[in-house]
């Protein structure tokens, strides 16, 4: 956020990530800011339609507001605060899926070059979004292999030592099974004499 907000001359930045909440909703959650007031704003989470940012999500459109009310946020300085004079909103798209939005607002007016880097960042930006998610998935995927392949080992190994004690009582079945055999043999003969 910091390189994109200073490329663009803009006074604050934030980058919202399409994630899910504690009870697997879809929301936009705050990863990224710059200048932001970090108290107030730190933890933001938008819902899928909520606010501006929520309905760039859904429109898959930019906003670009010029006529900023005077309770939004204001660019702080040492000196004050100031309302910005521009805010512009871009979604994060990868082959028409929303990944996040981008929200940058600055004191000047957005010219059209900046706008469209902001944008070609927006779609780089969904790219890398997109491999991260899915490296985690494979990540999680792989450790869950990983972990069946253990339980099987275990099973293999527990099943492995319980055909051994079978195998050995067996054994002792037939040794058993020999003797009674033998004593009858001997038994028998003894009363045969």
């Amino acid at each position: 956020m910091s390189k994109l907000v200073k490329l663009t001359n803009s006074n604050i930045g934030a980058l919202f990530v399409l994630d899910k909440n504690a009870t697997s909703e879809d929301v936009l959650d705050m990863k990224g800011c710059y200048a932001y007031d970090r108290k107030k704003y730190l933890s933001q989470t938008f819902y899928l339609g909520e606010g501006l940012i929520g309905q760039a999500y859904l429109e898959k459109d930019n906003i670009c507001l010029q006529e900023i009310p005077q309770e939004f946020s204001k660019i702080s300085s040492g000196l004050g605060e100031i309302p910005p004079k521009n805010i512009f909103i871009v979604p994060v798209m990868d082959d028409e899926k929303v990944e996040g939005v981008i929200e940058l607002a600055s004191l000047e007016i957005y010219k059209p070059h900046q706008k469209e880097l902001i944008e070609k960042v927006a779609e780089r930006l969904a790219s890398v979004l997109k491999n991260n998610k899915q490296s985690i998935i494979t990540k999680s995927l792989l450790q869950e292999s990983q972990k069946m392949t253990e339980n099987m080992r275990a099973s293999e190994e527990e099943l492995r030592q319980n055909l051994e004690e079978l195998e050995a009582t067996q054994e002792e079945l037939n040794r058993i099974g020999r003797e009674s055999t033998s004593q009858m043999e001997t038994a028998n003969s003894r009363l045969a004499d």
